[in-house]
């Protein structure tokens, strides 16, 4: 790819000119000129049909996860921008953790390793990834080190009030490793940490949190010993410090740090792991790899979501063991180079809306919010919320001058979602993949639509099933390829129902207020229910209507109720699984297995695991059921619509075969 000749960058500083204290006034602070308010965002009753208009129901019944906030990993970005003079250190933190920035209050620091300065592979490590770490070869200890970090974190936290810290290791000191290299051993598959020295790395951990609450009254929330540990692309003379760390080696280094945290007085900074590069390989690390004792000393499970699609067997496994998820770290910026440059911001954005949707993560922390300028013009890429020049350089013949920075479109992005969707606000069910609901459950709701294509779209927002809804937004802002957080006017609510407008390559958040004082939850209380695939119509049966152990569960049409087609669903007594027991048989569904393609079906309830399950709302009138001992849903075999066909166990994916109504039926007398 060619250099980008539309590249122009803003000459202007950023700054934040307007002091704002809630998220639902005006005027927004923005850095750019704030254009004129637009007419996206425009409302219709309910009974003024507008061709490709996508309705998105809402439910406020289906309560999700809590929000515990927004993040972002220090490490490299702060060690450089930590070294700028006082006051741009003072915007950019203020700019991303400030009231009237993008309102960060989670930050994640590295416990650098450190490496070694006469490393026989030479200056690998690259300039802007630089780590130093604090205990030296001969056990003394430089507390001076790491200043440009420890500098941001401490502004964060004190001036900021980030209220969420957690520490985090990609290296132990070279002097511990098996290479001599804190980037890794020579072959990637092996351990760089030797068994031996397990104890020495667990020390340094523990030494720099206890040194951290001391000196600076930093009590770490949460410790994660390990970044990508089952990679195996951490080799000595990479350009960045990683570590491969076998899962019986992760297991022992979590029993050992927990001991130690808690001999130091350190009992309430919790264990985080694994922080895997994919989705399947944290899935695959939590569930096959630690066992239950290790399982039951993590504290939360801290995926990274660079790649795969597992999200709902890895929420499920989290309700399963009682764990907090945190989306713990991401990134993108595959576009040529331009702090326009729409493509990677809405990349993220759809990014964000499926880890909150899907996963139900409760944090969503960025990689690097700041990134080398140098880097991104060099590589002609688009990463960060905030371009910034680490050092003078000079490219194509144009100078850069150390401290200058520039705000991406990602920064807008991101903010979108930071400052509207806070710590606290509840994720509501919402039948739409592209849109986000969020409500602080005392009467205030935010709204946050995306749209990645080129072609304009409209959802209709049904705000129907709310107990009130107010006459007009509160808010709206859009974010386009030609506007940041430009300013709509707010608009009248008629028949509860919000209609968005979004210009191609956009996204919107508006605020309103509305109520909800009905139920919450899946409430099956017992009662008989017939069970509906969303693809095929039809319902669930019993095949050949038998009442034996084994007997296979299968789709057919429903024409009325009768005995084999209705379904006791009743709490299971653990507070959110439930049985689902047939009514001719009085046998109740079970999975037999783990893997996909296992086929459903009834034997005699003897409690366990397998006959567990749990049923989350969708947000458009359908369910999914997981269950508890596999992790895995329901769904038709082969997306059938046949008669016959039999309903089996996979990996859940937001697909109408993996969806089903669940709606009461009269057992009094078939019908």
């Amino acid at each position: 790819m060619g250099a980008c000749n539309c590249f122009k960058p803003d000459p202007r500083p950023y700054y934040i000119p307007i002091p704002v204290s809630d998220p639902f006034s005006f005027p927004l602070p923005l850095p750019l000129p704030m254009p004129a308010a637009t007419t996206f965002g425009t409302i219709a009753s309910n009974s003024t049909p507008l061709p490709g208009l996508s309705l998105v129901p809402v439910d406020p019944s289906v309560q999700n996860q809590k929000m515990e906030g927004w993040g972002t990993s220090l490490c490299w970005w702060a060690a450089q921008v930590g070294t700028w003079d006082d006051r741009k250190v003072g915007d950019i933190v203020r700019a991303l953790f400030g009231p009237d920035g993008l309102r960060m209050n989670v930050v994640r620091y590295n416990i650098g390793g450190g490496e070694n300065p006469k490393c026989k592979w030479g200056e690998h490590l690259i300039y802007e990834r630089k780590m130093n770490g604090f205990w030296n070869p001969d056990r003394t200890w430089n507390w001076e080190a790491d200043a440009g970090q420890r500098k941001v974190l401490t502004q964060a936290v004190k001036d900021c009030g980030v209220n969420l810290v957690e520490a985090f290791s990609n290296s132990p000191p070279y002097w511990m490793t098996a290479s001599g290299c804190a980037a890794g051993n020579v072959n990637g598959n092996d351990n760089n940490l030797p068994d031996q020295n397990v104890g020495l790395f667990i020390e340094y951990l523990v030494t720099v949190c206890a040194y951290f609450r001391e000196k600076f009254g930093i009590t770490f929330d949460s410790i994660d010993p390990f970044n990508e540990p089952v990679s195996s692309w951490w080799k000595a003379g990479n350009s960045q410090e990683g570590c491969h760390i076998s899962i019986a080696q992760q297991k022992t280094i979590v029993r050992d740090l927990l001991a130690a945290l808690q001999k130091r007085g350190l009992a309430s900074t919790i264990i985080s792991s694994p922080d895997t590069n994919s989705l399947e390989e944290t899935l695959d690390v939590w569930l096959n790899g630690y066992d239950a004792e290790t399982r039951s000393r993590v504290g939360r499970l801290n995926p990274h979501s660079y790649s795969g699609i597992a999200r709902y067997e890895l929420e499920a496994a989290t309700r399963v063991n009682g764990k907090p998820l945190w989306m713990s770290e991401f990134c993108c910026g595959n576009e040529i180079h331009y702090h326009e440059g729409m493509r990677a911001a809405m990349v993220l954005a759809a990014q964000i809306m499926i880890d909150l949707k899907d996963m139900k993560s409760r944090t969503w922390v960025m990689w690097q919010a700041v990134e080398s300028e140098e880097v991104l013009v060099r590589s002609n890429i688009n990463y960060g919320l905030i371009h910034g020049v680490y050092k003078d350089f000079t490219y194509k013949e144009k100078s850069y001058t150390k401290s200058s920075y520039w705000p991406a479109k990602q920064y807008y992005i991101f903010g979108h979602f930071s400052r509207f969707v806070c710590p606290g606000y509840t994720i509501l069910g919402c039948g739409n993949e592209n849109v986000l609901v969020a409500s602080d459950l005392k009467g205030r709701v935010t709204i946050v639509a995306i749209n990645c294509t080129y072609s304009a779209a409209e959802y209709a927002i049904s705000l129907e099933k709310f107990t009130t809804v107010a006459a007009t937004t509160s808010s709206m802002i859009l974010t386009s390829e030609g506007s940041s957080w430009a300013p709509l006017a707010n608009r009248k609510i008629e028949g509860r129902r919000l209609i968005l407008s979004l210009p191609k390559i956009s996204i919107i958040t508006c605020t309103l207020s509305a109520g909800y004082s009905g139920p919450t939850g899946c409430l099956f209380g017992g009662e008989h229910y017939k069970i509906l695939n969303k693809n095929s119509g039809k319902a669930w049966g019993v095949q050949d209507w038998s009442k034996d152990d084994g007997a296979l569960v299968v789709q057919w049409t429903w024409e009325k109720a009768n005995a084999n087609n209705s379904w006791k669903i009743s709490r299971s007594g653990d507070g959110f699984s439930y049985m689902i027991q047939n009514r001719n048989s009085g046998k109740s569904i079970c999975a037999t297995g783990v893997g996909d393609k296992v086929r459903i079906c009834q034997r005699t309830n003897d409690g366990s695991e397998g006959f567990r399950w749990e049923i989350s709302a969708n947000g458009d009138g359908s369910y999914r059921m997981v269950n508890r001992m596999s992790g895995k849903a329901c769904e038709v075999e082969d997306w059938s619509q046949d008669d016959g066909a039999y309903v089996r166990q996979a990996g859940f994916k937001n697909e109408a075969a993996k969806l089903w109504r669940i709606e009461r039926v009269n057992v009094l007398g078939d019908e």
